[in-house]
């Protein structure tokens, strides 16, 4: 099991929080119309930018300039949904100031029939099981959460949605640019593949 996945596993152990009032609905759709019939390591996956077309979480990341986002994994267990990503730094020397999409408006996935389910802020006990993990963990090789990405430490982000959003064909999944110092929005898509169930202990 990769380190990211252990954070993700210890994170599931938390429960479900309230869902805030949803966002203005993100844009419209275009481009990878169809979900994605094969996953690939994320080392292995394509380039692309997403935006104005979406990235297929399972076959692509996100790369402009010198910044990559890639979504690592992205399941369900005991009614909860979370989206993990990586955020990555190609530069030898700037490092890059990552701001974490923490808030509704930040992030929102929308299903197959159009109804859009709004990011869930991180809650104090996530917050504590996070701090527990790292401090288990002294040296897991990535950080968590906001803060300075280089290229030998890339950053992870686990985002929280509504469980409702499960059970469709595919989900589009539309970030802010701006937490990664992008213009223009970062646009995926997960297939039914990527939203496979993790539990803890499952490798």
């Amino acid at each position: 099991m990769s380190r990211p996945v252990l954070l993700l596993v210890a994170l599931l152990g938390a429960g479900c929080e309230e869902r805030p009032g949803p966002p203005p609905p993100p844009p419209q759709d275009s481009g990878a119309n169809r979900p994605s019939v094969a996953i690939v390591p994320a080392e292995e996956r394509a380039e692309g930018r997403g935006y104005p077309d979406r990235v297929s979480a399972g076959l692509g990341r996100v790369v402009r300039g010198d910044v990559e986002v890639c979504i690592d994994h992205a399941g369900h267990t005991g009614g909860q949904c979370i989206v993990q990503i990586s955020v990555r730094n190609r530069s030898k020397d700037k490092p890059l100031a990552f701001t974490n999409w923490t808030k509704p408006g930040h992030a929102t996935l929308k299903d197959d029939e159009g109804r859009a389910y709004p990011l869930i802020p991180i809650s104090a006990e996530r917050e504590r099981l996070v701090r527990e993990w790292e401090q288990g963990h002294p040296d897991p090789g990535f950080g968590t959460g906001s803060g300075s990405v280089t290229r030998e430490r890339p950053r992870v982000a686990s985002l929280w949605f509504d469980p409702a959003a499960l059970g469709g064909l595919y989900l589009d999944l539309d970030l802010e640019g701006a937490p990664v110092g992008f213009t223009d929005p970062i646009r995926f898509r997960l297939s039914g593949e990527m939203m496979a169930t993790i539990a803890p202990g499952s490798p």
